[in-house]
C-alpha cells in the first residue's frame, strides 16, 4: 500500500457523488472528493520593493517624484511556497505603453530607466489567470525649464532685450 492506494495499476476511474472509485488489479477502492482533492487557490500578487534611483523606498500606492528621480525598479511576488518558480507575470506602464508584456521564467522585477515626466501607472498581474491587477502610480514632475512659467520668463527676457536693442538704435539715430 502506497500513500493509501493499494495499487497504482488503475484500470478505471469513476466519480460518483462525493466519492471517486478506482478499479485496480488489487480490487475496487474509493476516496472522498471533499477530503482528498484540494481546491486550488489563486495566488495573490503583491509588491515587495520599489527602488527609485537605486534607493529602496517605502511601499506606497503612489509616488510623487522630481524630474531627476526617473530610474525605477519594481519587485513583486506571489504568495505560496516557491510560487515564483512556477509563475510568469504580465505587466504594463499605462501612460508609456498600454500593451501587456510577459516576464521570463523566474523574473519578478521590472526596471524603467529614464521615465519621462508625467503621470503613469504600473500594473502587474499573474499571466494566464484571473488574478487581480495590482497598481502603483508614479507622478514625475516636469523639469523647471519645461514649465509654462519658465517659457513666459524667457519670452519676457527676450522681449525686454529686443526692446532695449531697438530703443538703443532709435536713441543713436
Amino acid at each position: 500500500m502506497q500513500n493509501g492506494i493499494p495499487s497504482y495499476r488503475i484500470m478505471d476511474i469513476e466519480p460518483v457523488g462525493d466519492h471517486v472509485f478506482f478499479a485496480s488489479n488489487e480490487g475496487l477502492f474509493n476516496v472522498n472528493k471533499q477530503t482528498t482533492f484540494k481546491t486550488t487557490i489563486t495566488p495573490e500578487i503583491y509588491f515587495t520593493a520599489v527602488d527609485v534611483d537605486f534607493k529602496n523606498q517605502e511601499l506606497l500606492p503612489a509616488y510623487n517624484l522630481s524630474h531627476n528621480q526617473n530610474s525605477i525598479k519594481i519587485a513583486f511576488n506571489t504568495n505560496g511556497f516557491k510560487s515564483h518558480e512556477h509563475t510568469k507575470y504580465q505587466y504594463r506602464l499605462i501612460g508609456e505603453n498600454d500593451k501587456w508584456q510577459t516576464t521570463e521564467d523566474l523574473v519578478n522585477t521590472v526596471n524603467y530607466n529614464g521615465l519621462p515626466s508625467g503621470n503613469s501607472t504600473f500594473q502587474v498581474k499573474i499571466a494566464n489567470s484571473n488574478s487581480t491587477v495590482k497598481c502603483i502610480e508614479f507622478n514625475i514632475a516636469k523639469p523647471f525649464w519645461r514649465t509654462w512659467w519658465f517659457y513666459a520668463l524667457v519670452v519676457l527676457i527676450l522681449a525686454s532685450l529686443l526692446y532695449a536693442f531697438y530703443r538703443r538704435k532709435i536713441n543713436k539715430l
